[in-house]
């Protein structure tokens, strides 16, 4: 399922494969949880989620 939506000028993009899986876009943050996947984090750590500022290149 996908969706998106606007909240005060902040367009949130939210694809999810629940109870699995969520990724969410939202202004210049962007979020990300799966279940079976680990993401590196920017301090280097690892896990089934994180939340990184997008940078605008």
């Amino acid at each position: 399922m996908q969706f998106s939506f606007t909240v005060l000028g902040f367009t949130f993009e939210i694809a999810t494969r629940l109870p699995r899986a969520l990724y969410i876009n939202a202004g210049p943050y962007q979020f990300a949880y799966d279940r079976n996947f680990s993401f590196e984090r920017a301090d280097g750590s690892w896990g089934n989620w994180v939340l990184e500022q997008q940078s605008n290149a």
